[in-house]
């Protein structure tokens, strides 16, 4: 019981110091973050499909593959991972971005949520979308959940390419690494203090 409390405070933290990340950092700087979020706003410059709709049909089938290849308990997370995360990037959305500098956005940016996503996934969980894919290539492979984000919201900045600029593109391409060596540096430094 104290362990599924601890994951839910890690999980509702995360989702936070993501959503101030991405809302403070990200998103005036037109820096796609990665994720089924950066592909939802591909899909309505292309199709006209709106974001939250994409989201919420494209979580389904991941939902599903959720739990055949990470289980019933991390499906129950990973609900509430996916419900939480859109409250929280709702709620801070009024903070004022901080600054007007993709190079400082896309640096500050990733060691925010990096830092928050790293807590999400310390509570086994994820925010939905592609950290359900970035959860299962790491369970079965031997990456680390760093690179095996990196790689999988790696495809979904590329597809940037297609809607956005090609700076936008390069800076978030920053921005992904950045985030990406937080959450292997998290992830680390996690396993060796329980190891203790």
């Amino acid at each position: 019981m104290k362990k599924r409390v601890m994951d839910l405070l890690f999980v509702t933290i995360g989702s936070f110091i993501t959503a101030i990340g991405f809302n403070t950092m990200f998103v005036d700087n037109n820096i796609a973050s990665g994720g089924m979020v950066g592909i939802s706003v591909v899909i309505k410059a292309l199709f006209g499909i709106s974001p939250s709709l994409f989201l919420m049909l494209s979580n389904i089938p991941l939902l599903i593959l959720c739990y055949f290849f990470l289980g019933k308990q991390n499906l129950i997370k990973t609900l509430y991972g996916s419900w939480i995360y859109p409250i929280a990037i709702r709620l801070t959305s009024q903070l004022p971005t901080l600054t007007h500098n993709q190079l400082l956005a896309a640096i500050f940016g990733g060691i925010i949520c990096g830092i928050g996503l790293g807590m999400v996934f310390w509570g086994n969980s994820s925010t939905g979308g592609t950290g359900i894919l970035t959860q299962i290539l790491h369970k079965y492979s031997p990456l680390s959940l760093g690179v095996a984000m990196t790689i999988v919201d790696g495809i979904s900045v590329l597809m940037g390419f297609i809607a956005l600029s090609a700076d936008d593109v390069m800076y978030s391409t920053i921005g992904l690494l950045v985030y990406g060596y937080v959450i292997s540096v998290m992830e680390n430094g996690f396993d060796s203090s329980k190891m203790s």
